[in-house]
């Protein structure tokens, strides 16, 4: 998806109400970029979330249009993120994961409704993803820690066969674990973020890497490791398809995205893409290819000069030229019209909080 990454990413260079994540601003070095990011975004609308969680092609579709609230506290180092998320409204989170971390969910609070891939949360199991398809429900107050590894630290502290083993758990979702350690991690994986928050001069380069080790032998001891070594990935052509044409829309102008063509593209029948994409996403593949072209239409409507061209114009930059049509899928999803969102761009997007709305605070 170039073109939407390009243009999600000017509109954050230039709205207010977007600004990107910036490292923490804390003595590591004179000159260089510091090593430690640190802080809390709060919004209180859904494409501020879609936005903090690029590279990732997310969509947030909100069970009750017109409320939303988002929270999180966040850590990062080179090669480690760790996020403390909070959904004050239920909502569903679709899209395409970069194939670049290990991404490990770690349950705090959930609600009856709460799923990751379709399967609730089990004592023993925790969700897990490396690349490919996002489907998350979020019930109305859950709370998640999001843990994410790049492959580099897996491979300098994780020895090999457990490495191939977590790929294969990461490839169904399900990393099994010893249902004592999950509240042991959570709260230790808190207390960093706390750590970092409140003692940012403590984060030197040594303790980052001593970081990174003690980190990865948490999580590891927390894994239930015999049945880790029994878990078989899927390897069915269904799943091998869709996760070829995952890739392939993560990439594409999504315009120009032909569904049939995409199946032969990826090697796979009709039918056989269909089931895949209705597996992962309770959706068509067209149905998802609308849902991602949707949310960058909305993006688009609520940029700080999207002034300068009709709703018409934007809809047909993203392959919808039958405006009546449109409109009706729009508001299906969003539940209002184009031209509603658009006059949100005038209001203040985003949670009011001490800094005002949609505040972020850094270290």
């Amino acid at each position: 998806m170039p073109d939407m990454t390009h243009r999600a990413a000017s509109h954050a260079q230039t709205m207010g109400s977007h600004p990107q994540p910036k490292a923490a601003s804390h003595p590591m070095g004179a000159g260089r970029r510091p090593l430690v990011a640190a802080g809390t975004l709060v919004f209180s609308e859904p494409w501020d979330t879609e936005d903090a969680w690029r590279p990732w092609h997310l969509c947030v579709t909100v069970e009750k249009p017109g409320s939303y609230g988002y929270r999180r506290r966040y850590l990062k180092t080179p090669g480690l993120a760790l996020y403390s998320e909070r959904f004050d409204t239920p909502c569903r989170l679709r899209g395409i994961a970069t194939p670049d971390r290990l991404v490990l969910a770690v349950p705090l609070r959930l609600g009856p409704r709460s799923r990751y891939w379709g399967m609730p949360v089990a004592p023993d199991r925790l969700p897990v993803m490396c690349s490919g398809g996002v489907h998350w429900v979020v019930d109305a107050g859950q709370r998640h820690m999001m843990l994410l590894v790049a492959p580099s630290l897996i491979r300098r502290y994780v020895d090999a066969d457990l490495q191939v083993a977590l790929a294969n758990a990461a490839n169904v979702h399900a990393l099994p674990v010893r249902p004592q350690a999950v509240e042991p991690l959570a709260a230790w994986l808190l207390g960093l973020i706390d750590e970092a928050a409140h003692g940012p001069e403590q984060w030197r380069r040594r303790a980052i890497h001593s970081l990174h080790q003690e980190l990865l032998r948490q999580l590891v001891a927390a894994i239930d490791v015999p049945r880790l070594h029994r878990v078989k990935p899927d390897t069915s052509s269904r799943r091998a398809g869709l996760d070829r044409a995952l890739e392939h829309l993560r990439v594409a102008s999504l315009p120009g995205v032909n569904i049939p063509q995409l199946a032969e593209d990826v090697g796979v029948s009709a039918r056989t893409q269909e089931y895949g994409f209705r597996a992962m996403f309770d959706l068509t593949p067209r149905g998802f290819l609308y849902l991602l072209r949707l949310h960058a239409v909305r993006r688009e409507l609520i940029a700080p000069d999207a002034d300068r061209r009709t709703v018409r114009e934007i809809a047909e930059q993203w392959g919808f030229h039958q405006h009546g049509r449109f409109s009706g899928y729009y508001r299906r999803t969003f539940g209002e019209l184009p031209s509603e969102t658009r006059e949100r761009r005038g209001r203040p997007l985003g949670s009011e909080g001490p800094s005002g709305p949609g505040h972020r605070q850094e270290l």
